[in-house]
């Protein structure tokens, strides 16, 4: 875990994964998660010659919270970290909640981060049956609460976040029986998904408070105007984002590429890692054809 201070004086943490010298993808970590999320990715980007470089999003692991943030606060800080780090372009990805957060990136910054990846992207929830279709009890309840809740489920994620990492990951793989992601998170150490949680619940929860508010309504931003090049990935099966959600992303981006993965859920990006980069032309293969995550000299 590193560190650095945002130009308003915050502190954003973020973890590298893969090949310290490889090209650079900047990865956005899911809801009630932390960038941690993504380490399974290590060894094979150490082997595949890439670099992941994944920021905690403000008010999650120790990342300083910036308090009633929007979705599009969030390009300026990724900015800032690729100066940190001296790099001229690179890719986003972003799963989950965090689709919004890459998709902004796009928007705000295409000569920086030319190229976004969401995989199972939520989409802006706009009204009630926006909120009826996600799959996951507790983001239904977080997303109808009022703002005067806030406090309340501060303290809420707290207390559970003393749980034990068993108790923590039964609780999610119930909501998940009988879909192709039960086989995936099973098949995780407790500590592992627990942890994702754990993680995620710093400054008592607000981090995650502030996710859920950041896309409860429009994200300040038509979808049509983004400019880089979007590749977005959804498991056929996904319950917690639903298809119909990447359809209605697309639509409002026509040159949006879609690549629906039979048989998979939410949580696709663990057997398929591979594939949706080298299709984003960020694998070895493909280095030579493309020009992201080249860094500054």
């Amino acid at each position: 875990m590193a560190e650095m201070r945002l130009r308003d004086g915050r502190v954003l943490a973020y973890n590298q994964y893969g090949a310290a010298d490889g090209r650079p993808l900047f990865y956005f970590h899911g809801g009630m998660s932390n960038s941690k999320d993504i380490a399974f990715a290590h060894e094979y980007c150490k082997s595949a010659g890439l670099l992941i470089i994944a920021p905690d999003r403000p008010g999650t692991g120790k990342s300083t919270r910036l308090k009633g943030r929007r979705v599009l606060d969030w390009p300026d800080d990724v900015a800032d970290l690729a100066d940190h780090l001296d790099i001229k372009q690179a890719p986003v990805m972003g799963w989950s909640i965090a689709g919004a957060s890459a998709l902004a990136c796009g928007y705000k910054h295409p000569e920086r981060f030319p190229r976004v990846i969401t995989v199972a992207s939520s989409g802006p929830v706009l009204d009630d049956a926006g909120i009826r279709e996600l799959g996951l009890l507790g983001d239904r309840l977080l997303l109808r609460s009022p703002r005067w809740m806030d406090r309340p489920w501060s303290m809420i994620f707290k207390i559970s976040s003393y749980l034990p990492h068993g108790f923590l990951k039964s609780q999610i793989l119930g909501e998940l029986l009988n879909t192709p992601d039960a086989d995936i998170l099973s098949a995780l150490p407790d500590d592992t998904v627990g942890g994702y949680f754990k993680g995620a619940v710093s400054e008592n929860g607000y981090g995650i408070i502030d996710d859920y508010r950041a896309v409860e309504g429009p994200w300040g931003f038509a979808l049509g105007e983004i400019q880089s090049d979007v590749r977005m990935w959804h498991g056929e099966k996904d319950i917690v984002c639903p298809l119909a959600i990447a359809h209605r992303l697309q639509s409002e981006m026509p040159r949006a590429q879609l690549t629906v993965v039979p048989d998979s859920g939410h949580f696709l990006l663990h057997r398929n890692f591979e594939l949706i980069l080298s299709q984003a032309d960020l694998t070895a293969d493909a280095r030579d054809a493309q020009s992201h995550g080249q860094r500054q000299r």
